[in-house]
């Protein structure tokens, strides 16, 4: 996901193992989306709907439900259901940041599955801009308040509550797919709701980490820094003083420190101050920790030429991290020609936004899905 003009950067995950919120009812949901199933999208093999649910501190989150069209059809079906949760910034229940980032991953993943009888859930986070008017106003530390890591975590969580409670769903077939950071808060969910049996919702059945970092964000920003530094820099004592400068301001923020005032220009947009605590979680915490502590079945995937997570490096260390636990099934899968996207590219160098989502990641998803949810697994 970009971090502003600069730098695009993978999925992160937090530092407090906080407590979950006490379930909170549905609002305006259940009833809504059953009266809208007759809402072919055209000719498409999927209905969807609109709906809202309340996240953390009541914040009323909207999506999107995806059915398969048999449900139209058939009234008692329950379907396997997946929730789609984004990368990070303020990107949207389709993958966008809109209007320069436009990428449709999970709004093509979602219509992919319904073909294949599966429902999905995807929501606009908390950080998109459609919220914008109910944003803290007045101080940074109320913007901070709102946009710390355990709200994103509870919102994903009431996010699966709604998808389980759902008349249309198998509550005992639920999984969570997570784009980039959207695998680390996938993560994280699944060893709260293991933890808090009072939260309202089941662990997921399993969990799909697409495109998901197996390091902290610190390692992946000094990589990508130096790597997209040098190609518009040229002065090596320019490029070191970036550098330097990068290792000040991440210090700053896990120590809580002043953020200094004279870094680089290129390092000025990086550390905004309305968003110290979630930056910091980005910084501080191995998501390796969490992989280790869920049980259950476990697809990772990665592009070839993802250029923001590696496929050499942290789908390797996530595959290792998830092959360590003593129950739990882990299948790795590198995606050949694909970009952090999912996008089929010829080189890292491309950034992978547009075009369809790779027929191969479709493919082993559609048969993952199949073989971890069946009543025999």
């Amino acid at each position: 996901m970009w971090m502003k003009a600069f730098v695009i950067f993978g999925a992160v995950t937090m530092s407090a193992r906080g407590g979950l919120l006490p379930a909170a009812p549905t609002t305006g949901t259940m009833a809504e989306a059953d009266a809208a199933l007759v809402d072919r999208q055209g000719d498409q093999p999927f209905l969807e709907q609109e709906v809202t649910f309340s996240g953390a501190e009541d914040f009323q989150l909207s999506g999107t439900l995806t059915l398969p069209d048999r449900a139209a059809e058939d009234e008692e079906a329950a379907f396997v259901g997946v929730l789609l949760l984004p990368g990070s910034g303020p990107t949207d229940r389709n993958g966008n940041q809109p209007p320069r980032l436009l990428t449709n991953l999970l709004r093509d993943l979602a219509h992919d599955l319904a073909e294949a009888g599966v429902a999905t859930l995807r929501f606009d986070k908390r950080a998109c801009l459609v919220y914008h008017e109910r944003w803290p106003r007045g101080s940074l530390e109320a913007l901070n308040d709102f946009f710390d890591w355990p709200h994103f975590l509870n919102d994903a969580a009431a996010a699966l509550r709604f998808l389980q409670e759902h008349d249309r769903v198998d509550r005992e077939r639920t999984i969570i797919l997570g784009h980039s950071e959207g695998g680390l808060i996938a993560l994280q969910v699944a060893e709260m709701l293991g933890e808090d049996h009072e939260a309202g919702a089941a662990p997921p059945r399993g969990l799909i980490l697409a495109g998901t970092a197996g390091r902290t964000l610190d390692h992946l920003l000094r990589e990508q820094i130096s790597r997209t530094a040098a190609r518009v820099v040229t002065d090596e004592a320019q490029l070191e003083r970036i550098m330097k400068d990068l290792e000040r301001a991440m210090s700053a923020v896990k120590d809580d420190e002043p953020m200094p005032d004279d870094l680089h220009p290129m390092l000025g947009t990086l550390f905004s101050p309305a968003a110290r605590n979630v930056i910091r979680a980005y910084l501080t915490v191995d998501p390796l920790s969490y992989a280790r502590t869920y049980d259950g079945p476990v697809l990772a995937v990665n592009g070839q030429f993802d250029a923001q997570v590696s496929a050499e490096v942290d789908l390797k260390r996530l595959r290792e991290a998830l092959e360590s636990r003593e129950s739990g099934s882990v299948t790795a899968r590198v995606i050949p020609a694909a970009s952090h996207n999912f996008k089929i590219v010829e080189s890292p160098d491309d950034p992978g936004f547009v075009g369809p989502v790779s027929p191969q990641m479709l493919a082993i998803i559609r048969q993952w899905i199949n073989a971890s949810t069946d009543e025999r697994y």
